[in-house]
């Protein structure tokens, strides 16, 4: 895979979400270390609730702005924040208020649907992020994605999709395209 379709899988990275204790879409995988680089990119998404707690994933775009999916925010954004780091729940607890988010007008029209196109949504944070963490690089692509092209996807989803646990944790996975204009 080249270095241009790797740093492509950032805009990716904002689908991968779940609730915690929730079914998930994401599982097993192989454990982020400090030395693949794109942790410093991708940050979890928690809101904590009265009716718990719900992880996403996000990927900061600019210093105060991360990429998530609409679903995360649909609720509102009380009680949200990001933490940085590879365990999003029993690590450090680096945070940042989530104070604004916005989703697109189509997705209310889409969600739910074979294709839950329009899935995406930008949320602003109260301050930026501090060094080491930093947005991810803009890829500059030959080409299109093409069917049987390698991405890495990178996540806090379930490792175990079975006994649901592992939740938390930054992982990320190789998948391929198989089709393009996304069909499920």
């Amino acid at each position: 895979m080249t270095k241009k379709k790797e740093l492509v899988l950032g805009i990716l990275l904002g689908f991968a979400t779940l609730g915690v204790g929730a079914h998930a879409d994401i599982v097993g995988g192989q454990t982020v270390v400090t030395r693949d680089g794109i942790e410093r990119s991708v940050v979890a998404l928690i809101q904590t609730s009265q009716e718990g707690v719900t992880l996403c994933t996000a990927t900061l775009l600019t210093p105060t702005v991360a990429l998530t999916a609409a679903h995360c925010v649909e609720s509102g954004i009380a009680g949200m924040v990001i933490r940085v780091g590879l365990d999003a729940l029993s690590g450090p607890k680096r945070e940042i208020r989530v104070i604004a988010a916005r989703v697109p007008a189509k997705w209310q029209t889409r969600k739910e649907q074979t294709k839950d196109t329009g899935d995406i949504a930008l949320v602003a944070l109260e301050h930026a992020v501090a060094p080491p963490f930093k947005p991810l690089a803009r890829a500059q692509l030959a080409s299109p994605l093409q069917k049987g092209d390698a991405l890495v996807l990178t996540g806090y989803g379930l490792s175990d999709g079975v006994k649901h646990s592992g939740a938390g944790r930054l992982r990320k996975t190789r998948v391929r395209i198989i089709d393009p204009k996304f069909s499920r």
